[in-house]
């Protein structure tokens, strides 16, 4: 059986209405400059049905002087399958330092 056959095939077989009423991903999307901010259940939001998501992301970027910024929003993980198994990630390898930017992701 080739490729376009299949693809008919599955088509045929899957509905459009049944794929379309597939559960959204939730994530926390916004921009803090707190941690007790990013936790606030207002920015739980679906992700948006117009981009390509596999994950929530939350980019923070820590200034020596305390300066505090967080991105969160749904997006493709740049996480390493070896960061999603494991207790730290590149946020918590980095913590310690003064000043550091990273990415964390969650599945």
């Amino acid at each position: 059986m080739n490729w376009q056959v299949l693809t008919t095939f599955v088509a045929v077989l899957l509905p459009a209405s049944l794929c379309s009423s597939l559960p959204s991903m939730q994530c926390y999307i916004g921009n803090c400059t707190t941690w007790q901010d990013c936790r606030s259940l207002q920015l739980i939001a679906d992700c948006p049905p117009d981009q390509a998501y596999d994950a929530c992301l939350s980019s923070i970027d820590q200034k020596a002087n305390g300066r505090l910024t967080i991105t969160k929003k749904c997006g493709l993980s740049p996480c390493s399958l070896s960061d999603l198994n494991s207790w730290t990630d590149e946020c918590d390898r980095k913590s310690d330092e003064d000043s550091y930017t990273c990415t964390s992701c969650c599945r």
